[in-house]
This record gives structure tokens, C-alpha cells and sequence, in this order.
């Protein structure tokens, strides 16, 4: 069972069962006191959209809140596809949804996991 901002559970799969890298941990440590399995999910979206070099689309801007039930639904399936073998899978909209949640996190992430977009390269 999870809690974050009124989520009370994510999903029937424990989040126990994917495991979050000790560099994820590591680069968010010094920016929350408890790492809940809340916490560290979200941490784990950020750092699998950074390190697929997503780029955000709502740049300097607050994307709207996904609802909790959303969050809850979306969390639910993504934990599914991870522990089912498909580990480079990201919602896009729950990934907005992080960034604009827990923007220290996604700089701190960003700082560790970044790679050039694609785009950028080819433009070069």
C-alpha cells in the first residue's frame, strides 16, 4: 500500500518487486528525509523518462495534476509492465505529472541520468 497526497494504494503488485537502483536513491537522498515506496515510484518514473530522454512538454510551466484515481490506475499498470519485463516503459502523462510534483527531484535526476535527446544530436 502506498500513501502519497491522498494515493492510498497503487497497486496489488508491491512496489517491493521492482527495485529501485541505489543510484536513484542515492542522487534523491539529501532532498527527503523518508524515502517512502511513493517517493522513490515517482523518483523511478523520473529517472526511467530522463535516461529515455523524454523531454518535458511543459517546460517552465505547471502541467495540471493527474487525479489520484489516475495516478493510482496508471501507477497500477506501469508497476505491471516493469515486473512483467518491460523496464524502459513510461507513461508519458504521469511522467508530466512527476516533473511537475517533484521538480527538485527531476533536476537532481536529470543531473545524474541525462543524456542528449536525440533530437538535439541529430541537430548538431
Amino acid at each position: 500500500m502506498l500513501e502519497h497526497s491522498g494515493l492510498t494504494q497503487v497497486s496489488r503488485v508491491s512496489p517491493a518487486a521492482y527495485a529501485v537502483p541505489e543510484a536513484v536513491r542515492d542522487a534523491v537522498c539529501h532532498l527527503q528525509q523518508e524515502l517512502t515506496a511513493a517517493y522513490l515510484l515517482d523518483c523511478l518514473l523520473l529517472q526511467k523518462g530522463i535516461s529515455a530522454r523524454i523531454l518535458p512538454v511543459h517546460q517552465g510551466e505547471k502541467a495540471p495534476f493527474l487525479a489520484s484515481e489516475e495516478r493510482a490506475e496508471r501507477f497500477a499498470h506501469l508497476l505491471q509492465l516493469w515486473t512483467g519485463g518491460c523496464h524502459s516503459v513510461v507513461d508519458e502523462q504521469l511522467y508530466e505529472d512527476a516533473i511537475c510534483r517533484r521538480p527538485q527531484e527531476y533536476l537532481a535526476l536529470r543531473q545524474q541520468f541525462r543524456r542528449v535527446p536525440l533530437s538535439v544530436r541529430r541537430a548538431r
